[in-house]
């Protein structure tokens, strides 16, 4: 047997009181404010079952008008006022077709208390958990935000925790982030670190960047450490980048759940006494094949690469050279020419994309 959402069940309460409070002839209780009640609950259900910027402005409307009616009604509860005024005060987009918006909607399983969420510079709250189903986007008590089509980074607290990561919102659609763990969040972390004085370390994972400050001759590094890089991500491998004022590193890591991964950036990350340079396009300039010119050196570009290719990849111009720092010269028959310059690293990988 299906289940009614809560917003169904308290639709048909209010239409089986309707019969004895219709008598009512003060504000609170009055007919007129069943009717908006009725409304607004009633084109809650029908965003909930097909959530589209204009059912979700047809909430925001019936919103605006039940608050005229119980804004001053001491029996009303505060749970139905913070439903209420958070549908008055909701973005749904622009355009009947939504303007390439996209919904997401943030909801836990169980009780981890109320959770604030934030991204794009909104903030909304999680007011209660759904332990049997998935709530759908617009759901009560779930934090739902209507948003421009893409990838946006969120943070989320309770008493109980936080939580941070990322969600992709698609033009039309209902993305669904379930927020999980006893503790607050099942995120695991990384601290990056150096056992040498190497000057500030850039590092960039998972599109957010910090800075390795301090060095540690003795190693002990773990994931409250002052003075590391670190992150604090959902469980998964992710790609790196790092860089300084003399060497660069890029690699991968893994994030376990409520763990704590380390990764030492060493001096020319242990490599040999030579490192590789890759210069590519990425789509056809134009131009033809470009030759390229590094330390009396030349290769020939002749191939593009949508996504970035690893040194030594065909039709790219590749080099190998021992560690330092090179101008790079470039030019096409018809007369076109780029210049650049690029750090090579021992055992490295370096990449120098032409535009």
């Amino acid at each position: 047997m299906k289940k009614l959402s809560i917003t169904k069940y308290l639709l048909l309460t209010l239409m089986v009181f309707s019969v004895f409070l219709s008598c009512k002839k003060d504000k609170c209780g009055s007919t007129e404010q069943l009717t908006e009640s009725y409304d607004f609950w009633f084109v809650l259900s029908i965003y909930e079952d097909n959530p589209t910027p204009n059912n979700c402005e047809a909430v925001s409307e019936a919103a605006k008008n039940y608050y005229k009616q119980f804004k001053n009604c001491p029996e009303q509860t505060q749970g139905e006022k913070a439903i209420v005024e958070e549908w008055m005060n909701r973005n749904c987009g622009s355009g009947g077709s939504g303007g390439g918006n996209g919904n997401v909607v943030f909801w836990t399983a169980s009780d981890l208390g109320q959770i604030t969420v934030s991204i794009n510079g909104q903030t909304k709250t999680i007011t209660q958990y759904y332990s049997t189903s998935s709530p759908s986007c617009g759901s009560t008590g779930c934090a739902t935000f209507n948003l421009p089509a893409g990838t946006y980074s969120f943070t989320a607290s309770s008493y109980k925790g936080n939580w941070s990561g990322s969600v992709t919102v698609n033009s039309g659609g209902c993305s669904s982030r379930q927020l999980t763990g006893t503790s607050g969040s099942n995120n695991g972390k990384v601290a990056f670190w150096s056992s040498t004085n190497q000057g500030s370390i850039s590092v960039t994972i998972n599109g957010s960047t910090k800075y390795i400050s301090s060095y540690y001759s003795s190693g002990g590094v773990n994931c409250s450490s002052s003075g590391c890089a670190i992150f604090d991500l959902a469980p998964g491998s992710y790609s790196y980048t790092a860089y300084s004022n003399s060497t660069n590193w890029n690699g991968t890591v893994t994030i376990s759940a409520n763990g704590c991964a380390t990764m030492q950036l060493k001096p020319n990350n242990g490599g040999g006494s030579t490192g590789n340079l890759i210069v590519w396009i990425q789509s056809d300039l134009g131009h033809g094949n470009i030759t390229v010119k590094v330390s009396g050196y030349s290769s020939v570009i002749s191939s593009y690469y949508y996504s970035i290719p690893s040194c030594g990849s065909s039709g790219c111009a590749n080099f190998t050279l021992p560690q330092g720092y090179y101008n790079v010269s470039a030019s096409s028959s018809d007369g076109y020419t780029w210049s650049s310059s690029i750090q090579v690293n021992n055992g490295q990988c370096s990449r120098l994309q032409l535009y």
